[in-house]
């Protein structure tokens, strides 16, 4: 073999051992660059869970407080209905409880009413009865029979009586109002 068979032999030699050398660094490069972008993947798809997650509670929380929202405004629409209905129904009673005080069967309660209240007071002769005003012009006769002092409430009261007793300190309110207001406050 002659020198330039040699030296060829030697160049084609360095050029396989580069080659070679090439390839494993470029596989080193490559795999490198792998193990980075591998990396960087990871810490995103973490960034983005956790961006997620925020937003998920974001999202969670929002919707907690517009169905808290609607809630509350649900129950304030369904209480002014209530109210309404309450009010329509109270004033429909009212109405009717004064067309009973025009009727006949009316002095029957109010009579009925008077002695209840007279037996809590012990038919105490001091005590006051209180009925309305068109009460005590339209039954005049009838509480004058109880020989005590009739005094005159408000038409708001709509009927019925108090009975008032200084002696024993105690007033007994069996007027229709009183017994109106008491069951629409069982109402709620």
């Amino acid at each position: 073999m002659n020198i330039d068979d040699k030296i060829k032999k030697f160049e084609q030699s360095c050029e396989k051992l580069a080659q070679i050398d090439a390839e494993k660094l470029n596989e080193k490069i490559n795999n490198e660059i792998e193990e980075q972008i591998e990396t960087e993947l990871e810490e995103y798809i973490k960034k983005q869970e956790v961006a997620y997650k925020k937003q998920c509670e974001k999202v969670v929380k929002e919707y907690n407080k517009s169905l808290f929202e609607y809630e509350v405004e649900c129950k304030k629409s369904i209480q002014n209905v209530k109210d309404i209905i309450n009010r329509e129904l109270k004033d429909e009673i009212v109405k009717r409880l004064q067309v009973f005080t025009d009727r006949q069967e009316y002095v029957q309660y109010l009579v009925k009413n008077i002695n209840d209240a007279l037996k809590v007071v012990d038919n105490d002769s001091t005590s006051v009865i209180y009925v309305t005003k068109k009460d005590s012009e339209k039954y005049f006769e009838v509480l004058n029979k109880y020989n005590m002092q009739i005094r005159q409430l408000d038409d708001c009261f709509i009927g019925g009586c108090k009975v008032k007793s200084d002696k024993l300190s105690v007033v007994v309110d069996n007027t229709l109002k009183r017994n109106l207001d008491e069951k629409f406050s069982l109402l709620g």
